[in-house]
């Protein structure tokens, strides 16, 4: 409970505790114009737009009465530092005061309101925005442009590919944490910023055979560059494995479709592993989060007036009844009252057995002599155990696969680097473990992102709940078996 406040510190209380905290805001994400606009330079399509370097850029004419601003370096120009940006803007000003008509210097157009907040560095503070600059913009760009039918004449074309493409589209199931499966291509005007997500991921899959290899293996090194860069623990080598791929994209692209696509989110890549340097895995600080939370208070008023008070209103009284449910006495009142406050969903029976929860209705298992065996070879005696739905576990919901629907599919694992199809999930002795089949994958050791299974193990073999991690997208085969399953490159990203 907040109990007072001044300039330098946050006096509150937690379980009668009295604490005093000191807020800082070192970071800040933002979509290509407003970044600009908080950082108080020009635009990113205009000259010096770049919030991490003073690369120029130039003007392209497409045609008659139509131009657009491309970033043709092949790598970033000098960097900007706090030291320089302000260097640049106090002689900005001194120029201003002289009577000068610079509309910018080096891009710097006005002192913006971020220096004044204590511990944020006005260049590096800037996060890299993998949502828009990434999904929306590289993603985007890309496939619109291999589908476009003015470029019919060019390598990269696959307009007549079409049908082809969505047959395959369909065929891959997506965990069901994710808000939606990617649509066709009739409908890719109407595509969301997590199908763009999907679609980076599972492109060299789709696109194998359909796009000249040339440009396929161009794209893939964005691929693998923002999966390295988005995992759940990003390594120095990792970073610079991802900066080498993302600077060999960048540098080709002039070569292979021509300066017009030289566009800022290409060239913004170059900065994306300086960012994780920086702040860590680009998931920490993605903009799902936020466009996730624009949908919350939407929310939170009804009509057109007062829009503010209302969402004030709205959001205090949430903050009252969550303190209410802190003073419930523990009892089935209380359980029910947080479900009721956090907007919960019922779980009819959830069992918790260390850092495993189990979920479903607990159902009573007898055991084929088979299944006992590989039990008892586990130390793990028993005759009849308790069945299970589902599991959440390593910070990821699994699905035994009788559970799976027809467009989600939960029920791929990874175990010591082996991988895994989950069949059942019981308890035996208090220990949670589930049977599974192993997955033969041909390229495992040279490929970490996707992987051909070239078969699918008959025997259960037995595993511990608490080992199993990674989430996967999942291709099927005409007949509905698996043929590739592409990894995520982490569990906790959410939208």
């Amino acid at each position: 409970m907040l109990t007072s406040r001044n300039e330098n510190s946050v006096n509150w209380r937690f379980n009668n505790v009295p604490l005093t905290s000191k807020v800082f805001f070192p970071i800040c994400v933002a979509d290509s114009p407003a970044r600009c606009l908080r950082q108080g330079t020009n635009q990113f399509n205009g000259a010096f737009g770049c919030t991490w370097c003073l690369s120029k850029g130039e003007s392209f004419k497409i045609r008659e009465n139509a131009q657009k601003w491309i970033y043709c370096c092949s790598s970033p120009n000098l960097l900007r530092t706090e030291e320089n940006f302000l260097s640049n803007l106090k002689h900005y000003s001194r120029l201003l005061g002289e009577g000068s008509k610079l509309k910018h210097f080096f891009g710097i157009k006005a002192a913006s309101e971020l220096l004044l907040l204590p511990k944020f560095n006005i260049i590096d503070g800037f996060a890299f925005d993998l949502m828009h600059a990434g999904f929306l913009g590289v993603s985007k760009t890309f496939l619109n442009n291999w589908i476009d039918s003015k470029h019919h004449n060019r390598p990269f074309y696959v307009g007549r590919k079409i049908q082809v493409i969505d047959k395959r589209l369909s065929q891959f199931l997506v965990p069901a944490t994710f808000s939606r499966s990617v649509r066709t291509l009739n409908e890719i005007k109407f595509w969301k910023a997590s199908e763009w997500r999907t679609w980076t991921f599972i492109c060299p899959i789709i696109m194998e055979n359909i796009l000249n290899d040339v440009y396929l293996h161009h794209f893939g090194k964005y691929v693998r560059a923002i999966f390295l860069l988005n995992g759940t623990i990003v390594t120095v080598s990792e970073i610079e494995q991802a900066s080498q791929l993302l600077t060999e994209f960048v540098n080709e692209v002039e070569k292979l479709y021509g300066r017009e696509f030289c566009i800022f989110n290409t060239h913004s890549l170059l900065h994306a592993a300086l960012c994780v340097r920086n702040w860590g895995p680009l998931f920490q600080y993605s903009m799902f989060h936020f466009e996730n939370y624009n949908g919350v208070l939407l929310n939170q008023f009804n009509g057109t007036v007062y829009v503010d008070r209302q969402i004030d209103n709205r959001l205090n009284n949430l903050l009252k009844l969550t303190q209410f449910e802190n003073e419930i006495p523990s009892s089935s009142a209380k359980d029910f009252g947080t479900f009721l406050i956090r907007n919960l969903k019922h779980r009819s029976q959830v069992k918790v057995i260390g850092t495993v929860l189990l979920f479903g209705e607990s159902k009573a298992y007898l055991l084929a002599s088979k299944e006992k065996q590989i039990l008892k070879n586990a130390g793990l005696d028993c005759i009849l155990v308790k069945c299970f739905n589902k599991c959440y576990v390593n910070s990821a919901f699994y699905t035994a696969s009788k559970t799976s629907s027809r467009t989600r599919c939960d029920n791929i694992a990874e175990v010591n680097g082996d991988f895994f199809l989950l069949q059942k999930f019981f308890v035996a002795d208090e220990t949670p473990v589930c049977f599974a089949q192993k997955l033969q994958v041909s390229n495992a050791a040279d490929n970490k992102l996707f992987l051909k299974v070239t078969r699918v193990g008959k025997d259960f073999v037995l595993l511990k709940l608490c080992n199993i991690v990674s989430k996967f997208i999942v291709c099927q085969s005409n007949c509905r078996e698996i043929s590739h399953i592409v990894k995520l490159p982490n569990t906790q990203e959410f939208e």
